[in-house]
């Protein structure tokens, strides 16, 4: 259900370089039935872009892990798109454009996915839309059917967008609002007692509560795998002069989900649940000096915070692992220990683009800091960090065979803390300077060629926990007289005496390119 009035003239700003060849449009956004919503689904549509069989996409061979998607100019890999195992994905109302560039001279030196955000246009408009997928209509996959476990999807999505001039010719805005609210479940089947468990220990009785019983001996259930998500977005373009343009962008996207498969098989609603808390705020301005001669800058940071939070470890405090030979039931306390992380990214670009008839070039400095603070740690479904774990020789009496405890190392003053969780606050910033050009020779013939400059700071963990080996005067040959083999190694604390590693300051490197068409028309 879509209602629309006064459809404004689409006026993305395009903030790839001239590298980029390929564009997915505002109408391509607009009109494309992309799954769910998805913009990341635009990618797909452009050439150079295709599953490389073990990442979901990549750039001619290259995938995800080692390219940047950036959105206004500003990198949010996994704040924003589907780079993650969370689904953080803007949705289509929050793109107007879509870019791929597979040229490693500028921006990260690597490829890269550009979106831009919609700008507010020439005339009011606006939408609202409901996107709903009922119960019954998609496809099981054949693993769950062939276990006559049927997985059932049923999401809403509901949203409003209004955009247009504040001042006419001179500043207009753009404002989004939708949620998402998914209904989905998937069966769950495991094993269970076919009478009621009992124990002579109050604790043990607690823990038996979670196994419901079934005379067949087999639990078969439907438990939730959907979730919640609000995303906002307001967009500010201001046109200074002919020459001048600014504007400024906030993003903001909150939600949870369930975890079905890190949890256990018991229960209407898993003990497993994701929390996502992600932001975004760039800023541009545009000088073109010439019709051929422009530079653009570009700053702005992204922050995003995952929290998976386990409920069971909330409320026992402890894991009991079921190892009763007369008790064969499927572990009812299994499920990942509670983790999170908090990732923060700032960066800076300016880019001059020369263009005219025969050549073109551009060059550019860009400049991003990076920090990711951690807690906690995933060492199996019937393992943890922070809590006990009993193991449960006999469930009737509650008797108790092994019980350990893990520790943690908080800083290099800690030492060994029993029941303490893991933290660690990683930080790294790059520097860049680049620059190329590209010559068309002739109608059929273009060359390409340029040069890059990285400087790397090396990475710190600024929590002082970090252990590294001491490697200084060794020589590395892979053979096992290194020191990498060798059972006496020394080992320290990462400081600034032991950094992860040293600066590298030979990080020069050449690019060239040659493309031709066979047809000059």
């Amino acid at each position: 259900i879509l209602a629309t009035a006064a459809k404004a003239p689409a006026q993305p700003l395009q903030i790839a370089s001239i590298d980029v060849a390929f564009v997915a449009t505002p109408d391509q956004v607009a009109r494309l039935p992309l799954p769910g919503r998805d913009p990341f689904y635009l990618l797909y549509t452009l050439p150079g872009v295709q599953e490389n069989g073990r990442a979901p996409a990549a750039i001619y061979g290259e995938p995800l892990s080692i390219m940047d998607i950036t959105y206004e100019g500003v990198s949010a890999t996994e704040g924003l798109f589907r780079g993650s195992s969370t689904t953080l994905s803007l949705h289509t109302d929050e793109v107007g454009e879509a870019a791929v560039a597979s040229s490693p001279i500028y921006g990260c030196g690597c490829a890269q996915a550009s979106f831009t955000a919609p700008s507010g246009g020439r005339a009011l408009h606006g939408s609202a839309y409901w996107f709903g997928t009922p119960a019954g209509v998609t496809a099981q996959y054949f693993a769950d059917s062939s276990r006559n476990a049927p997985a059932t999807t049923r999401l809403d999505q509901l949203g409003a967008t209004f955009g247009g001039p504040l001042i006419k010719d001179k500043l207009s805005f753009f404002f989004n609002y939708e949620s998402a609210i998914d209904h989905s479940t998937v069966t769950r089947i495991g094993a269970t007692s076919i009478g009621p468990l009992t124990s002579s220990d109050p604790l043990m009785r607690e823990v038996l509560n979670l196994i419901p019983s079934d005379p067949s001996g087999q639990y078969r259930g439907s438990q939730t795998n959907g979730g919640t998500a609000n995303i906002g977005l307001a967009r500010l373009d201001y046109l200074l002069s002919a020459r001048h343009a600014l504007g400024l962008t906030f993003a903001n996207r909150g939600g949870s989900a369930d975890d079905p498969s890190d949890s256990p098989v018991f229960g209407a609603h898993p003990a497993l649940t994701s929390h996502v808390s992600s932001r975004l705020v760039a800023a541009y301005w545009r000088w073109s000096k010439t019709p051929r001669l422009t530079n653009e800058l570009h700053a702005g940071a992204s922050y995003l915070g995952i929290d998976y939070r386990n409920s069971l470890r909330a409320q026992f405090g402890f894991i009991a692992t079921l190892e009763d030979p007369n008790v064969s039931v499927s572990q009812p306390m299994a499920g990942m220990d509670p983790q999170g992380s908090a990732e923060r990214r700032a960066s800076f670009e300016d880019i001059v683009t020369r263009v005219t008839d025969k050549y073109s070039w551009q060059a550019g400095f860009r400049a991003q800091q990076y920090q990711l603070g951690s807690y906690g740690f995933n060492n199996g479904p019937l393992d943890s960090l922070s809590v006990p774990r009993y193991i449960v020789s006999n469930v009737a009496q509650g008797v108790i065979t092994e019980a350990d405890q893990r520790f943690n190392i908080l800083s290099p003053t800690s030492g060994y803390s029993a029941g303490s969780t893991a933290r660690g606050k990683l930080s790294a910033t790059m520097a860049s300077a680049y620059f190329q050009v590209t010559r068309r020779l002739w109608r059929s013939l273009t060359i390409t060629a340029g040069l890059r400059y990285d400087f790397f700071i090396p990475a710190t963990q600024e929590t002082g926990a970090a252990i590294i080996p001491i490697l200084s005067g060794q020589t590395l040959t892979g053979r096992a007289g290194d020191s990498v083999y060798n059972k006496q190694m020394k080992f320290a604390y990462a400081s600034d005496g032991h950094a992860f590693y040293r600066p590298d300051l030979n990080n020069l490197s050449g690019y060239a390119g040659v493309a031709w068409k066979p047809s000059a028309k």
